[in-house]
């Protein structure tokens, strides 16, 4: 087989080609080494993070022709940083299709029916940050005085060791169908995202379509990919977070705006014909490059 081009749609690729080769990046941990997240975890654990990274970025680095990214931010990182001179590009992740057919979603049934549901929409990862929950809440029923609100969390209870005083404010959804995620949005009012180390995530997008407000960490991914769409606040302060989710509640104004930013913010990410469309495009370019150099 000669192919005129190898694509690797999330890399690194191990091995050198006689093809050219467009790969994928999408590897947190070796861009965003001052994380948070870092500071949360062994130093065996620092140590494994760092091993890879060095393997991934010379892999990166040394097998292949051109780089594509997620957001612009983590291009900028990773070229400057690696001194990588190929080509390198940024090409944003999509919403996925279900979003679009209404007609496929499924209702996600007994739900608190409160004046505030925030939904957490998350894997079981420590970089998610789900520890700063419970503080969080302590602050908004302790600080503000809140009773009436319910966090809805993607995980089972037994996923998270948190003090049983947090039960009463959280609802375990535990694994959930994709066909119900848009009615997960539509019974939201606030959506939280505080992840410590990201390239993307579809959430922030997947936020702005349903157009709910979105609480997030302040880091370069979640500002590359939110604009000004978004509160956001300090990464592991849960007062913070507290205070961010007491604002939306009360303040319906700063509510619409973010919502209405986010609806206009959504129109620079395209749909997934756009992305593919722009991968060609890309490796178009590569394979003519390639040809002509011959």
């Amino acid at each position: 087989m000669k192919p005129d081009c190898i694509f690797t749609l999330f890399g690194p690729s191990y091995h050198k080609s006689r093809f050219p080769k467009v790969v994928g990046f999408a590897i947190p941990y070796i861009i965003y080494s001052e994380s948070p997240f870092f500071k949360q975890i062994s130093f065996k654990e620092k140590l494994y993070y760092k091993f890879l990274s060095v393997i991934k970025t010379y892999s990166f680095k040394k097998y292949s022709d051109t780089l594509i990214f997620e957001t612009e931010n983590a291009r900028k990182i990773f070229t400057e940083k690696e001194h990588f001179r190929k080509d390198s590009f940024s090409v944003g992740n999509t919403l996925n299709e279900i979003f679009f057919k209404p007609d496929h979603w499924v209702d996600f049934e007994n739900l608190p029916s409160g004046p505030c549901n925030i939904l957490f929409l998350t894997a079981n990862y420590p970089h998610k940050n789900m520890a700063v929950l419970p503080e969080v809440i302590k602050i908004l029923t302790e600080k503000f005085h809140l009773k009436d609100f319910k966090f809805l969390i993607t995980l089972n209870k037994g996923d998270l060791i948190f003090p049983e005083s947090c039960n009463s404010y959280i609802q375990y959804l535990g694994k959930v169908d994709l066909e119900k995620i848009p009615s997960l949005y539509k019974q939201s009012d606030i959506v939280f995202i505080p992840t410590l180390l990201e390239v993307f995530s579809a959430t922030y997008l997947e936020a702005m379509l349903m157009k709910k407000p979105i609480i997030a960490s302040d880091l370069g991914f979640s500002r590359d990919i939110c604009g000004d769409s978004a509160y956001f606040c300090e990464p592991v302060n849960p007062e913070s977070y507290a205070n961010a989710i007491f604002t939306l509640i009360n303040d319906e104004n700063l509510k619409n705006e973010l919502i209405k930013k986010g609806t206009e913010n959504l129109k620079r990410f395209g749909s997934s014909m756009d992305r593919t469309k722009k991968y060609l495009e890309i490796i178009n370019k590569l394979v003519t490059q390639n040809e002509n150099s011959k």
